[in-house]
């Protein structure tokens, strides 16, 4: 990928954000249409129209787009984000849930096998093996992390992460993080509170009303 594409990309990406966010629904639209006339099926460029179509109330036409996207590309986080914004403009704050959970960890086996990869290099431990490439499931003990667990959460796995840190805490009564971490997961299974994650997504959710 040479680097005018990767100027045209930032510029068009910045120009299409201005519009939008200015509420210039249309010309974000046939701007994004330019792109793909160059460019055809440039991802970028249809987020764009399915952004202003979302923004313009023509729900159905942005859906068909971002099912589409989603089709081709399962696992791109901004797409996730997307059809979080479109379901949050329609009101279905459960949906729209989902699909920013999905935005912060787009795809469970990819995300759970990159945590491990990354504990891997942190505690030189050995990396995720195939046989964990379907998680969540049980987890053994070298690779009960608090990242991991923090993945989990993200992904809606609360029970799953709240066996991770039990399991930390097991072996290490005073582990900080994990006493932290395993209180926000009892607060969101009703011992508490809300998780700080919920309650982001929640005032993220009320700002998209607002606008």
């Amino acid at each position: 990928m040479d680097a005018r594409y990767l100027k045209e990309r930032e510029e068009f990406l910045a120009a299409s954000f201005r519009a939008l966010d200015g509420g210039f629904c249309e010309d974000a639209i046939r701007h994004a249409r330019k792109r793909i006339e160059r460019y055809p099926g440039d991802v970028d460029a249809w987020l764009v129209i399915a952004a202003a179509l979302t923004k313009s109330g023509k729900f159905s036409d942005a859906e068909e787009i971002l099912s589409e996207l989603e089709r081709i590309l399962p696992g791109w986080g901004q797409i996730y984000e997307f059809r979080g914004d479109l379901y949050a403009r329609r009101g279905n704050e459960k949906e729209a849930l989902r699909y920013y959970r999905r935005a912060l960890a787009p795809d469970d086996v990819l995300g759970v096998r990159i945590a491990g990869k990354m504990e891997a290099l942190e505690r030189d431990v050995p990396p995720v093996p195939d046989g964990m490439k379907d998680a969540p499931g049980p987890v053994p003990p070298d690779f009960q992390t608090v990242t991991l667990a923090d993945l989990y959460i993200k992904q809606g796995h609360l029970v799953q992460a709240k066996d991770i840190l039990t399991g930390i805490l097991a072996r290490d009564p005073s582990h900080a993080p994990a006493k932290e971490c395993l209180a926000e997961v009892k607060a969101s299974l009703g011992e508490g509170g809300p998780v700080p994650v919920v309650n982001e997504l929640q005032r993220w959710l009320g700002s998209l009303k607002k606008r």
